[in-house]
Parts: C-alpha cells; sequence; structure tokens
C-alpha cells in the first residue's frame, strides 16, 4: 500500500499538467455553491500562480470571483458521475485551460487535469488578426493577387479585382484545369515566355514580366504586369501544396 501511495504521489507531483482534487459544497436543496481544494500538485500552481495554502480552503475565499460556469460544471459532473471535457477562459488568473472534469467514486467530489493553452490561444488569436488584415487589403486592392497549387499550376485563390482586369467571372477563372485557361487567354506571341516566367517563380526565382490577354468579355486586348512578391514555400508535398502570391497590374 504505502509503495502503490508512492508511486501515485511520484507522478502527482511531476507531470506537466494541472491536477487538483475538489469537494463539493452544497446548499440544502442540493446545488454546488461552492467547493473546497483538497489537493493540487505543483504544475497547478504554477499555472494559477495560487499558493500551496490555498489547499483547504474554499473556492470562495482564494478565487472569490469564479464564472458561475464552473460551479455548475462541477455540479453536472459530481451529480451525474459523469465526466466532461471543456476549453475554458478563466477571468480571475487570465488563462486559458483545456479541462477535464471527472467524478471520484464515492465521494462527493470531482478530480481535475488541465492545461494552460493561453500561449496557444493568444498565437491563434494573433493569427486571426494578421490573417483579417491581410484578406481585407486583397479585398480592397486594385490588383489581382492569386495563389497557385505549386504542383498543378492551378489558381486556387483570386481577388475580386480579377473580374474588373480580365473580364471573367472569378467562379469560371477558378473552375477546371485554370492554369491551362489562363494560357489560352493570353496572346499567342507572349504564351511560351509567361508560362516558362510561372515555371521559374515555381522554382523560387524573383521575376518581374509582362504580357497581354485577350479578356474574353469584350476581346479587349489588355497588358498585364506580374510582379513576384515572396519566396516561394511549399506548406505540403502532396498535390494541395501552394505558390505564394502574386499580383497583376493592368497597364
Amino acid at each position: 500500500m504505502r509503495e502503490s501511495e508512492e508511486k501515485y504521489r511520484t507522478v502527482f507531483e511531476s507531470i506537466d499538467e494541472g491536477f487538483l482534487i475538489h469537494e463539493m459544497i452544497r446548499n440544502k436543496s442540493g446545488q454546488v455553491v461552492d467547493y473546497r481544494l483538497l489537493e493540487a500538485n505543483p504544475a497547478h500552481q504554477r499555472a494559477t500562480g495560487l499558493p500551496r495554502e490555498t489547499i483547504g480552503k474554499l473556492g470562495s475565499e482564494f478565487m472569490p470571483n469564479v464564472e458561475p460556469y464552473w460551479l455548475e460544471l462541477f455540479h453536472r459532473v459530481s451529480t451525474s458521475g459523469v465526466a466532461e471535457r471543456a476549453g475554458m477562459y478563466n477571468a480571475p488568473t487570465s488563462r486559458w485551460y483545456n479541462v477535464q472534469v471527472s467524478p471520484v467514486r464515492g465521494h462527493d467530489r470531482i478530480a481535475i487535469v488541465f492545461d494552460d493553452v493561453t500561449s496557444r490561444k493568444r498565437a491563434e488569436a494573433a493569427l486571426r488578426e494578421s490573417e483579417e488584415r491581410l484578406r481585407g487589403f486583397r479585398e480592397a486592392s486594385t490588383d489581382v493577387l492569386w495563389i497557385r497549387d505549386a504542383e498543378t499550376l492551378n489558381w486556387t485563390y483570386l481577388t475580386p479585382a480579377f473580374e474588373m482586369i480580365y473580364g471573367m467571372p472569378l467562379n469560371e477563372a477558378l473552375a477546371g484545369n485554370n492554369f491551362r485557361n489562363w494560357v489560352e487567354l493570353i496572346l499567342p506571341e507572349d504564351r511560351a515566355r509567361a508560362v516558362d516566367t510561372i515555371r521559374r517563380v515555381r522554382l523560387g526565382e524573383r521575376v518581374t514580366f509582362e504580357y497581354r490577354i485577350r479578356r474574353p468579355s469584350d476581346g479587349a486586348v489588355r497588358w498585364l504586369g506580374i510582379r513576384r512578391r515572396a519566396k516561394l514555400v511549399l506548406l505540403d508535398p502532396a498535390p494541395s501544396a501552394s505558390a505564394p502570391p502574386c499580383a497583376a497590374r493592368s497597364r
């Protein structure tokens, strides 16, 4: 028994996840209204910043502004006997956690294992904000910005300016073998040079070149200039990999 307890204690003290046990405090109607912290490992203390002295105290004493959601979750798990997982933001600590709450059989208690995922959440939020700013720039740009599949050279993304410059609806432009369709828009005497230049871009070369297209909407000839904006990065060796954005400007 002692050896088993020592093994449990070693795991309890050394795991990276926060681990704690709460005893439920209920009102006369059986609703969980508070909890007492019975056990907490060092990872819990590191993640929350709460001192070890909080062990044995009521949650309302060391975390008085806890959101009602937590008490509701504790009530459901301790009453139903069914474990639950949740991803939650804890306002008092300004941290995000992935949490698993499990009942402790034979006791009015719950065991909680959690990961602090605040850094990941902040990185995801920063990425979304950056992508939204970039999307806003792309949608407002009077240049055509495109992304091509690095293997097939088909377009996978076109900005709205494409319709105005190329005289073709976006849904038609992106349909089928659109690299071939793009080549067919180019005047015959410019095709070989345009195709060769795009293939040089796929190899990572920075290029600038001009070519002419005939707009299918009105037959007008447009001079277009391609500016290579970024080095090629294959995101995936599979055919879904994408070449970086290029811009086409009418003149």
